[in-house]
């Protein structure tokens, strides 16, 4: 890995844990002090293909860091949550949608 996708990488894994969901293309090229998204989409793809990173296609902010320690229970209540967040960020759904319980039951499991 490269100083600057180390660097790349370690934005990602800051942003999501301060925001809760992944950056866009766009917030990973100004965090790193890129003038296009150009420089920032070629690391992306290389993180992605070195397999620290995965993206799910046709969602936003759909860049996820790959945790080879985390349990399928815990990838999977991961990926609900952010899913259901980018659904309510968008416009596409209400927070009203998630339920309580379950929303609690799915972040009970991630911190387990």
């Amino acid at each position: 890995m490269t100083p600057n996708q180390a660097r790349c990488l370690e934005f990602i894994k800051s942003y999501i844990h301060s925001h809760g969901l992944s950056p866009t293309i766009g917030e990973i090229s100004n965090g790193m002090g890129f003038s296009s998204r150009t420089g920032s989409a070629g690391l992306i793809d290389k993180l992605e293909t070195e397999g620290h990173i995965f993206r799910r296609d046709g969602t936003a902010r759909n860049i996820h860091i790959k945790d080879k320690s985390e349990s399928p229970l815990k990838i999977a209540a991961r990926n609900l949550i952010e899913s259901k967040i980018g659904e309510v960020l968008r416009g596409n759904g209400s927070a009203v949608l998630i339920q309580t319980s379950a929303f609690n039951a799915l972040k009970a499991a991630l911190n387990a």
